[in-house]
């Protein structure tokens, strides 16, 4: 019983750091897209805005890919500063 207590240990720990490391991963791809979509043009930026809403409109309506859409939407906002 104690080896499947620490085995179940040792498995929450090894997920709790891959979380972390996957925000890590997220905080730094927003840091570069925010810098990169700054750089663009207006013209550019509007293109960027509608090619990335054509995307999230036309995903399927099943409840994972459209939930999923509407976080993307989310971190586009918070990277690019283009609202919805």
């Amino acid at each position: 019983m104690k080896n499947i207590i620490a085995e179940l240990l040792i498995k929450l720990a090894e997920r709790d750091e891959e979380y972390k490391l996957q925000q890590e991963r997220q905080a730094t791809i927003e840091i570069i897209l925010s810098a990169l979509v700054e750089t663009l043009s207006p013209e550019a930026r509007l293109s960027f805005q509608t090619q990335i809403e054509h995307l999230i409109d036309n995903t399927n309506e099943t409840s994972s890919e459209k939930s999923r859409a509407l976080l993307n939407t989310g971190y586009l906002e918070k990277i690019t500063g283009i609202s919805r």
